[in-house]
């Protein structure tokens, strides 16, 4: 792994730990506020009854009489104001509607087709074999089209583009530890093979 790899997960990391943090404070004090206010409107009637209490228990101790009060003068109407319409503006709505990566649902139909597959017998698991090294070298070669592509029409940080160039580069690194799959099966197999290739008289009747 690069260190520009292990930096942006390191940064990615600490960064989702922060924003979850910032997330769980915004929460804790919306939380806080609710249900001082909810606390608030559940005790007014409460609190209204002793604050009731309260003056008129001091207006008895005193023997003041409570002063009666005055209806005040209505202010005449004023002109209305004119509200004016605020236009409304039209924004362009962004689609959510977002289409699929193609190597998906290409490597969707490779794992369909390859549970169907059995090859016919071991000289057609030779073959494969020998031909596996081209799977790496496929799947390599479209992340870097993607890459390019990316690139060449997007504004990606070119940070990004080069992680995914080590992603594909290792990818196609496998394509040599196929080639080496291929010729462990072929020393393996060796007798096997050289008795279909050089067969004794009458070698099929070892195969009862």
């Amino acid at each position: 792994m690069s260190k520009a790899w292990a930096a942006a997960v390191t940064g990615g990391r600490r960064g989702a730990v922060a924003a979850l943090q910032g997330r769980y404070r915004a929460w804790e004090v919306h939380t806080a506020a609710g249900l001082a206010a909810m606390a608030a409107w559940l005790t007014r009637p409460l609190r209204r009854r002793l604050a009731q209490r309260r003056a008129h228990r001091a207006q008895h101790e005193s023997g003041a009489v409570p002063a009666t009060p005055q209806p005040s003068p209505q202010a005449s109407p004023g002109p209305v104001p004119t509200v004016r319409a605020r236009p409304e503006i039209s924004r362009p709505r962004r689609s959510i509607l977002m289409s699929g990566l193609p190597l998906i649902s290409a490597s969707q139909e490779m794992v369909a087709v390859v549970s169907r597959h059995m090859p016919a017998d071991m000289w057609f698991v030779e073959q494969e074999l020998n031909q596996l090294f081209q799977v790496p070298e496929h799947v390599a070669m479209a992340l870097r089209i993607y890459t390019q592509n990316l690139e060449a029409g997007y504004p990606i940080d070119a940070r990004v583009t080069a992680m995914l160039g080590e992603f594909y580069a290792g990818i196609a690194k496998h394509s040599a530890m196929a080639q080496d799959l291929a010729a462990a099966f072929s020393t393996i197999h060796a007798e096997d093979i050289k008795r279909r290739l050089a067969p004794r008289i009458n070698e099929a009747l070892w195969n009862v």
